[in-house]
């Protein structure tokens, strides 16, 4: 019986770890497609060149030609910003990727997806042969690269960051100390008996270490066979590598730890007759053992919890703020490839094209002061938001039309006065002052537990989520901002305008085309670009992140019902002779089970205490921890009485 129980665990718990292997798989090839054949993958920021976006992205795919990498650059899909697309920079034909997690394959396109997109963002080489080359060569021409190669163990390395993913690890491993406890604990007698029997003590530690290392390779081997071959079949043979490296390295580790401490805890238990001579059960000497593991594993698994779900919580969360970026597919930013000495001269035109899009409700207006930035004094608001009613309609159908509440009062419009007044009077231009730009102004603040997204001032794409930001509704952006102003918030992506084809019309309509400004002496082109593929991407890969959290937090409870099912076997064997008698004079298992379960339950309640104490600076963790140490305090306290009637059944039946 004993084996038995042994090697079922011990499947239950590889293939624990074999669903931790397949959450990193999945995190792998999401982050390196192995349908595609990424070797590597480079972030470009042509931030610091002179480049306009359709000459930028040349550059890429002629460097990517001339040293054969093979480059695919991944964005999303405008029609569906739940998905990605790969676009083949140097035209390869190709099918669609499929991907471990079963989702449904992304599409390859040619480079004319990239005509109105930043050249910025991740590339992925399909070979890295002379990447180095590659590399050098785009530095040289002022490009900021970040090269990545794949690796299965770098994916491990960022994932093991997070609390959730440690756990299920963690708890595998406490786990084992509490099988090792358990093996010796069923072959206690047997050990004094064959010293008793003359038997070396040497010998018999041999053989009852190797036997229960055996018995966990088979059991590894086994889970590896079986998962690989699974993996191989339903999900494609390229993924089985990924697999079964990361599978092979937490089998590995799992097993070192197994060697440590049947080795300390089997020389503590020394095989002797003494216990014997003196009747006493052959299995008191493993009491401390067990209890010091069984202690060790409530605390840490109650201790991984709370962090674990609190990690979930928060990741769940950003995905949903990231959401928003969704209701940016369409939106376009204007990119100046120009020196900055012509803004002045087509600054008019910009107005115009700006002015034209916000009359059809096609404009979207934010630009938001930090207060540390400001070096002033916002009272209770971190940073003040200027918006426009486009701004307001397309971030509400994320977070509600009524997100924000009136925020008006005297002390309001005395900061607003104090802080942002003469910067308003130079923003209006020279016929409008910081009062009566003020006095067309609407105060809105988010309603609690609103986090209202507003796009930071100067930083072209970054959208932060404030539940502390006071927001100022301009009628118009012209109201708030002059000729100029308005050009040099056009250019830091402060401004949006909707649909690539009707901005571009509005540029030509305005005399903004190529031709047009050449004819105005105006070396450079302006061009729409979408603004939110790098933050529909980051969303896509938030809200996936955020269902691997979730995933993991249900392996670590499965861990924990595991090692308290464990723990109480151990408990009940060594009680096995206490309480045959009691359940045959009538004795429910409860009452049975209770003195040992009570001790438990005191020993949990201050390990759930002391990991409450280290909670109290995250409400979120705190709460987390609280209920699953009540529920892990359930689990203990019934776990023993149904250890005790199968230790039970197995005595009269003459298994045990």
């Amino acid at each position: 019986m004993q084996k038995k129980i042994v090697a079922a665990t011990m499947v239950a718990l590889f293939a624990l770890l074999g669903f931790v292997a397949v959450m990193v798989t999945d995190f792998h090839d999401r982050s390196w497609p192995q349908d595609l054949g990424a070797e590597a993958k480079v972030s470009l920021d042509f931030t610091h060149t002179s480049s306009d976006p359709a000459q930028a992205t040349d550059v890429v795919a002629s460097v990517g030609e001339t040293y054969g990498l093979g480059l695919f650059k991944v964005a999303p899909d405008l029609d569906d910003t739940g998905r990605e697309v790969f676009v083949a920079l140097n035209g390869q034909p190709m099918r669609g990727v499929d991907w471990f997690g079963g989702q449904q394959a992304s599409d390859v396109l040619g480079p004319e997806r990239l005509a109105n997109s930043s050249p910025d963002g991740t590339y992925y080489v399909q070979d890295a042969s002379r990447l180095g080359e590659a590399v050098d060569g785009l530095q040289a021409q002022g490009v900021v690269v970040v090269r990545t190669d794949a690796a299965v163990l770098d994916t491990v390395r960022h994932l093991t960051a997070e609390t959730v993913f440690v756990a299920p690890v963690l708890a595998g491993a406490l786990l084992v100390a509490a099988l090792t406890v358990f093996w010796l604990a069923s072959r206690a007698r047997s050990r004094a008996l064959r010293v008793l029997g003359g038997g070396s003590p040497w010998r018999i530690q041999a053989q009852d270490v190797g036997g229960y290392l055996l018995l966990l390779l088979g059991c590894a081997a086994l889970v590896a066979a079986v998962s690989c071959a699974l993996v191989g079949v339903f999900r494609g043979w390229a993924y089985v590598p990924v697999f079964a490296t990361s599978l092979l390295l937490f089998e590995a580790i799992t097993l070192a730890i197994s060697v440590v401490v049947i080795v300390v805890i089997s020389c503590l238990v020394w095989p002797s007759a003494d216990l014997l001579a003196t009747r006493r059960p052959a299995v008191v000497t493993l009491r401390g053992p067990a209890r010091v593991v069984q202690a060790a594993t409530l605390l840490a698994l109650i201790a991984c919890a709370g962090p674990a779900w609190a990690a979930s919580q928060d990741a769940g969360r950003t995905a949903r703020q990231l959401a928003a970026w969704n209701r940016f597919s369409d939106q376009v930013a204007l990119t100046f490839a120009m020196d900055e000495k012509y803004f002045d001269q087509i600054a008019p035109q910009v107005q115009e094209v700006v002015s034209s899009a916000e009359a059809d409700d096609q404009a979207a207006l934010s630009y938001t002061i930090n207060e540390r930035d400001w070096e002033g004094d916002f009272g209770p608001y971190s940073a003040i938001s200027i918006v426009n009613p486009g701004w307001a309609e397309l971030v509400g159908a994320t977070v509600g039309l009524d997100a924000l509440v009136p925020a008006g009062s005297e002390s309001v419009s005395g900061m607003l006065r104090r802080e942002l007044g003469p910067s308003l009077a130079v923003w209006g231009g020279e016929s409008r002052t910081g009062d009566t730009v003020l006095a067309d102004l609407k105060a809105y603040a988010p309603k609690p537990g609103v986090q209202y997204p507003v796009a930071d001032g100067g930083a072209s794409g970054q959208l932060s989520f404030r539940d502390d930001v006071l927001v100022l509704e301009a009628p118009t952006i012209a109201t708030v901002f002059d000729d100029r102003n308005t050009i040099s918030l056009a250019s830091t992506g402060n401004v949006v305008l909707t649909g690539v084809a009707p901005t571009q019309k509005r540029l030509d309509d305005a005399g903004l085309g190529d031709k047009d400004l050449a004819k105005l002496g105006v070396e450079g082109a302006v061009h729409p670009v979408y603004v939110a593929e790098q933050g529909i991407l980051q969303a896509q890969h938030a809200t996936y992140l955020a269902r691997i959290l979730a995933l993991s937090v249900a392996a670590l409870a499965v861990a924990f019902l595991v090692s308290a099912g464990v723990n109480a076997m151990v408990s009940a064997l060594l009680n096995a002779r206490r309480d045959f008698p009691m359940r045959l004079s009538g004795a429910t298992w409860e009452r049975t089970a209770r003195p040992r379960a009570l001790r438990d339950l005191l020993v949990g309640a201050l390990l759930v205490v002391l990991a409450l104490a280290f909670q109290l600076g995250s409400p979120a963790a705190l709460a987390a921890t609280a209920v699953t140490g009540v529920a892990g305090l359930a689990a203990l306290y019934l776990s023993h009485g149904a250890a005790a009637a199968t230790v039970f059944s197995r005595v009269t039946h003459r298994k045990l």
